[in-house]
């Protein structure tokens, strides 16, 4: 039980992340346009389909895909769950962090 316990903090933690992720860039861009996303997926997606249209595309996406990851746990446990860990460390560290600085800390 406690096993299912960390893939599904794990999953929820990830999906928070996707959908903070996705706040946060709405708030950056509206503030500071579009010069100031780092990732050119997401600059592409937005270009194509306005800022909501493109980012609500990138994260239903990525969180298809975190659910679909998760829904295999049974299968390769240790891995999921280990590759969900790195994966939160990196969204917060890497997306979550920086955006919060820019918006909240920073004088842009």
């Amino acid at each position: 039980m406690k096993k299912i316990i960390g893939v599904k903090f794990q999953t929820n933690l990830l999906i928070a992340c996707q959908i903070l992720d996705g706040l946060l860039t709405f708030i950056g861009i509206s503030r500071y346009g579009l010069d100031i996303e780092g990732n050119p997926i997401i600059v592409s997606l937005i270009q194509n389909f306005t800022v909501i249209g493109g980012l609500v595309l990138a994260k239903t996406l990525g969180i298809i895909i975190v659910y679909t990851t998760y829904l295999l746990h049974p299968i390769a446990y240790n891995q999921i769950r280990f590759s969900f860990i790195i994966s939160n460390l990196l969204y917060i560290t890497l997306a979550i962090i920086p955006w919060c600085y820019v918006l909240f800390l920073s004088q842009v």
